[in-house]
Protein backbone atom coordinates (compact mmCIF):
# COMPACT_ATOMS: atom_id res chain seq x y z
CA UNK A 1 0.00 0.00 0.00
CA UNK A 2 1.41 3.38 -1.17
CA UNK A 3 1.36 5.92 1.87
CA UNK A 4 0.72 9.49 0.29
CA UNK A 5 3.42 11.82 1.72
CA UNK A 6 2.25 14.81 3.62
CA UNK A 7 5.04 16.80 1.67
CA UNK A 8 2.81 18.40 -1.49
CA UNK A 9 6.55 18.82 -2.89
CA UNK A 10 7.09 15.02 -3.28
CA UNK A 11 3.52 14.08 -4.22
CA UNK A 12 3.66 16.61 -7.15
CA UNK A 13 6.49 14.72 -8.27
CA UNK A 14 4.42 11.31 -8.32
CA UNK A 15 1.91 13.29 -11.46
CA UNK A 16 5.19 14.24 -13.31
CA UNK A 17 7.23 11.08 -12.64
CA UNK A 18 3.94 9.02 -13.97
CA UNK A 19 4.68 10.83 -17.31
CA UNK A 20 7.33 8.67 -17.80
CA UNK A 21 6.03 5.40 -17.28
CA UNK A 22 5.97 5.51 -13.46
CA UNK A 23 3.31 3.44 -11.63
CA UNK A 24 2.56 2.59 -7.95
CA UNK A 25 2.93 -1.26 -7.86
CA UNK A 26 -0.11 -3.12 -7.14
CA UNK A 27 1.32 -6.51 -7.23
CA UNK A 28 -0.35 -7.56 -10.87
CA UNK A 29 1.93 -8.97 -13.33
CA UNK A 30 3.86 -6.69 -15.17
CA UNK A 31 2.29 -5.73 -18.75
CA UNK A 32 5.43 -4.86 -20.88
CA UNK A 33 3.92 -4.17 -23.85
CA UNK A 34 2.01 -1.50 -22.23
CA UNK A 35 4.99 -0.02 -20.51
CA UNK A 36 7.16 0.06 -23.51
CA UNK A 37 4.49 2.39 -25.14
CA UNK A 38 5.42 4.53 -22.10
CA UNK A 39 9.07 4.72 -22.10
CA UNK A 40 9.70 3.88 -25.75
CA UNK A 41 10.47 7.93 -26.04
CA UNK A 42 13.32 6.82 -24.02
CA UNK A 43 15.43 5.67 -27.16
CA UNK A 44 13.86 8.05 -30.06
CA UNK A 45 16.46 10.17 -31.62
CA UNK A 46 16.22 13.19 -33.88
CA UNK A 47 17.49 11.05 -36.46
CA UNK A 48 15.82 7.77 -35.46
CA UNK A 49 11.84 9.14 -34.29
CA UNK A 50 10.41 5.82 -34.60
CA UNK A 51 10.74 3.23 -31.95
CA UNK A 52 8.74 -0.14 -32.78
CA UNK A 53 6.25 -1.24 -30.45
CA UNK A 54 7.16 -4.53 -27.91
CA UNK A 55 5.30 -6.79 -30.09
CA UNK A 56 7.24 -5.88 -33.29
CA UNK A 57 10.62 -6.29 -31.76
CA UNK A 58 12.84 -9.35 -31.85
CA UNK A 59 12.96 -11.60 -29.44
CA UNK A 60 16.75 -10.06 -27.99
CA UNK A 61 15.66 -6.86 -28.52
CA UNK A 62 12.48 -7.83 -26.28
CA UNK A 63 15.02 -9.13 -23.54
CA UNK A 64 17.13 -5.82 -23.77
CA UNK A 65 13.66 -4.05 -23.23
CA UNK A 66 12.98 -6.17 -20.65
CA UNK A 67 16.12 -5.25 -18.60
CA UNK A 68 15.76 -1.55 -19.14
CA UNK A 69 11.58 -1.71 -17.90
CA UNK A 70 13.13 -3.82 -15.04
CA UNK A 71 15.72 -1.35 -13.94
CA UNK A 72 12.82 1.54 -14.11
CA UNK A 73 10.67 -0.42 -12.30
CA UNK A 74 13.63 -1.27 -9.19
CA UNK A 75 13.92 2.78 -9.31
CA UNK A 76 10.23 3.19 -8.84
CA UNK A 77 10.38 0.79 -5.91
CA UNK A 78 13.00 2.66 -4.68
CA UNK A 79 10.90 5.11 -4.88
CA UNK A 80 7.80 4.29 -2.81
CA UNK A 81 10.19 3.30 -0.03
CA UNK A 82 11.51 6.78 0.40
CA UNK A 83 7.66 8.03 0.03
CA UNK A 84 6.67 5.35 2.67
CA UNK A 85 9.84 6.67 4.62
CA UNK A 86 9.48 10.36 4.30
CA UNK A 87 5.52 10.43 5.33
CA UNK A 88 7.18 8.40 8.62
CA UNK A 89 8.99 11.24 9.65
CA UNK A 90 6.43 13.44 9.69
CA UNK A 91 5.00 11.47 12.31
CA UNK A 92 7.67 12.25 14.78
CA UNK A 93 11.41 10.84 15.21
CA UNK A 94 10.88 7.59 17.88
CA UNK A 95 14.37 8.18 19.86
CA UNK A 96 14.12 4.96 21.68
CA UNK A 97 14.37 3.47 17.82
Amino acid sequence: MIIPSPDKLVESNVSVLAKFGYKAFDGAEEDWSGMWALLKGDFATAEFPDVSDFADMRPSQQEAAKIYMRRRLIADRFFEECRAVQADLYKGINTDQ
